[in-house]
């Protein structure tokens, strides 16, 4: 399993394509955006994108995000990428903050079973563990 972290917008959506070897339709075919599908459907799929709204649709459901991780985890998906919410400001609502600890975990999760992790900033990949793919 490859994780791609950072900000938002920075290209890691982009970079997953690029590591999956498909062109821009076919890899639409084959990711599991959140926003476009439900968490339980993302379950099994190749790449898995913005798995920080999947949890965040999880617990606006009141399901425990880290079951969500543990079925991700079990099926293993080529590639997840996952934005860096921790840094900056300290939200003053309680479910926001709850969020950004289960996005933190969550990618502490991903990050430990992962062959590969990378994290891009500004559209440039940085190796932070393994071997480039």
């Amino acid at each position: 399993m490859i994780v791609i972290v950072g900000g938002r917008y920075q290209g890691k959506r982009e970079f997953a394509r690029k590591l999956s070897g498909l062109e821009e339709t076919e890899f639409a075919a084959m990711v599991a955006q959140a926003g476009r599908i439900s968490p339980e459907e993302a379950i099994g799929k190749r790449c898995l994108v913005d798995f920080q709204d999947f949890l965040r649709r999880i617990m606006e459901s009141g399901t425990d995000p880290q079951e969500f991780v543990s079925a991700v985890l079990e099926t293993e998906p080529e590639i997840v990428t996952l934005a860096e919410v921790g840094s900056g400001l300290v939200p003053m609502e309680r479910f926001e903050r709850d969020w950004r600890d289960a996005v933190g975990v969550a990618g502490q999760r991903l990050a430990a079973r992962a062959d590969t992790v990378y994290r891009v900033t500004c559209g440039l990949p940085l190796l932070i563990k393994g071997e480039n793919k």
